[in-house]
């Protein structure tokens, strides 16, 4: 059974035993049920993380772009500037993020791009350690680009969509 079923099968049994009948249950079995929903969301959420799913969608930049450009009072790049700029100089890594990085090097080492930005040579440790600046170039690149180019994607992405569909 598919998790998403499996999950809206608990939703449901859950749902309707309450509307039936919300005596016929003990606490403990209710409280059962919803510990098992809670497991399959977390085991969906760690599957998801390593798939197509926690990719962004380029429409989603384009959008943006063209709101901007239709009804804000700045460009990409200006919205764009603080983030690129915070990417390029960089941050003080911080424990929380050391400690979430080291947690994930299991799944950041399948990726050669997450290996050289997150890992040391060893796919286990941080590349930077708590205290010292990390920085993301290829992030602050992209992220000048977009804002320099997102209007003609816009154009391009409005005039496919209303000619094909």
């Amino acid at each position: 059974m598919k998790l998403a079923e499996e999950q809206g099968k608990i939703v449901r049994i859950i749902k309707e035993d309450m509307e039936a009948d919300p005596a016929s249950h003990t606490k403990e079995e209710l409280d059962a049920a919803v510990a098992k929903l809670k497991e399959l969301e977390a085991k969906e959420y760690q599957d998801r993380l390593a798939s197509g799913y926690s990719a962004g969608v380029p429409g989603v930049v384009a959008a943006m772009g063209r709101m901007l450009k239709e009804r804000g009072t700045f460009s990409l790049a200006r919205a764009t500037a603080r983030a690129v700029a915070r990417a390029r100089q960089g941050f003080t890594m911080y424990e929380h993020l050391y400690d979430r990085i080291q947690q994930s090097a299991e799944r950041l080492q399948h990726f050669e791009a997450s290996v050289k930005l997150f890992l040391t040579a060893d796919k286990k440790t941080p590349r930077v350690p708590v205290g010292q600046t990390f920085t993301n170039p290829d992030l602050a690149d992209t992220l000048e680009r977009l804002g320099r180019e997102v209007c003609v994607c816009v154009c391009v992405c409005v005039y496919i969509y209303t000619a094909y569909v």
